[in-house]
């Protein structure tokens, strides 16, 4: 009983240690992103200090690089005048600042499982087409278009069935966080082979 016990300790030991280290997988992987292609950078984002100090003891210090605190970052942005555009634009609809990562990552992995299975082209079309239903918001899918548009990969084969497109398609609803029923998916469905 007491080893039964103790396997079931360092098996929910283990859980945790995974999941700590998915956890800073994702993490690199985001910086890696936000380093070699800093468009995907979301307009007007930026760390909070207290992230800022609390990876500080856990990352190795970057030289040439002048730090900035928010309050500065504040103060430069009320000196400078307010551009046209940016009056359009509501703050209190723009996310908390790293709330949008996780899902970023999301759509990097099914941009690059989608055109490694059906190709750059047909992504692309499948974008649309999500778009064009109303499954895919018009910020997404300019994102997703990106993303897929800085793919080189090969040109994937000459055919792809439906049924291939569909299942991208879906996983592009389980990235998005849409959660559809099965009447909704049919539907879906329906609407790429018309298209």
């Amino acid at each position: 009983m007491a080893l039964e016990d103790r396997v079931k300790a360092l098996e929910d030991e283990v859980a945790i240690l995974k999941d700590e280290i998915r956890n800073t997988l994702l993490e690199i992987q985001e910086q890696v992103l936000i380093h070699y292609y800093p468009e995907l950078r979301a307009r007007d984002e930026t760390p909070s200090e207290a992230g800022l100090v609390a990876r500080a003891g856990t990352a190795a210090p970057f030289r040439g690089l002048q730090r900035i605190s928010a309050a500065e970052l504040q103060e430069e942005a009320a000196k400078q005048p307010a551009q046209p555009g940016q009056a359009a634009e509501a703050p209190a609809a723009q996310p908390e600042p790293g709330e949008e990562w996780p899902g970023v990552a999301r759509l990097v992995e099914w941009a690059d499982a989608s055109v490694e299975r059906i190709g750059k082209e047909r992504t692309l079309k499948a974008i649309e087409i999500a778009a064009q239903a109303g499954y895919l918001n018009p910020s997404d899918r300019d994102l997703l278009a990106r993303l897929v548009g800085l793919s080189d990969a090969e040109p994937a084969l000459e055919r792809v069935s439906l049924k291939v497109v569909g299942e991208v398609l879906q996983e592009l609803g389980q990235a998005v966080g849409r959660q559809a029923d099965k009447a909704t998916e049919q539907r879906f469905l329906r609407e790429v082979r018309l298209g």
